[in-house]
Parts: structure tokens; C-alpha cells; sequence
């Protein structure tokens, strides 16, 4: 099993902004979770089934199974993670800040 190592200067600055400015948990009556901190993908996937999750730091979930996270070999892209086969699907907004907006819009 392959570990990365992650610089903390490589952590989008606008996420770790949002951690200390707002910090994390549930939005819109459990609509989204935002987890305390970046996890690795293996905490809650199988990375056996699909390795390039090896390279996804997750940042949170929908309650439902799927998570959104930074894909650390594209750029820190914000991708999701769909538990019914474990792809990797780029998302729509090119920063957190977009993601956040959206989340609380609840435009997800």
C-alpha cells in the first residue's frame, strides 16, 4: 500500500481557511458533512478496487455514501467519489470556495 506524503503548503488555501474560519460538520439538516480534517480515501474506500484513490484526500461526504475530496495529481481538482463503484468523477468547480458556495446553495 503506497502512502503520499503531502506538504501542508500544498493544501488549497482556501480550505484550510474555511477550517479555522468555519470550521466543520453537517450542512442543511444533513445535507453535506464537512470532516474535521483531509482524510485518505482508504479510511473509507477500498483503494484495492481503483488505486488512483490513493491520490484522493477526502473533505467530506453527502451522507450517503459519496465523497468529495482534492485529487492531489491534478492540481488539487476537487473530485467525487461514488461508493456504488468507486470512480472518480472530476466536479464542476474549479475552486473550494465554488464548492462551498454550492454546497450551501445546495446546488450540489
Amino acid at each position: 500500500m503506497r502512502k503520499q506524503i503531502v506538504e501542508l503548503t500544498d493544501i488549497p488555501q482556501d480550505y484550510t481557511d474555511f477550517l479555522k474560519e468555519v470550521g466543520y460538520g453537517s450542512v442543511g439538516n444533513a445535507y453535506f458533512m464537512f470532516y474535521e480534517g483531509l482524510i485518505e480515501a482508504e479510511e473509507i474506500f477500498d483503494t484495492e478496487e481503483n488505486e488512483e484513490l490513493n491520490n484522493v484526500l477526502l473533505l467530506g461526504d453527502n451522507l450517503s455514501g459519496d465523497a468529495v475530496g482534492f485529487l492531489t495529481t491534478d492540481n488539487w481538482s476537487i473530485v467525487e467519489v461514488w461508493h456504488e463503484d468507486l470512480s472518480i468523477v472530476l466536479r464542476k468547480e474549479k475552486t473550494f470556495k465554488q464548492f462551498v458556495r454550492n454546497v450551501f446553495l445546495k446546488e450540489m
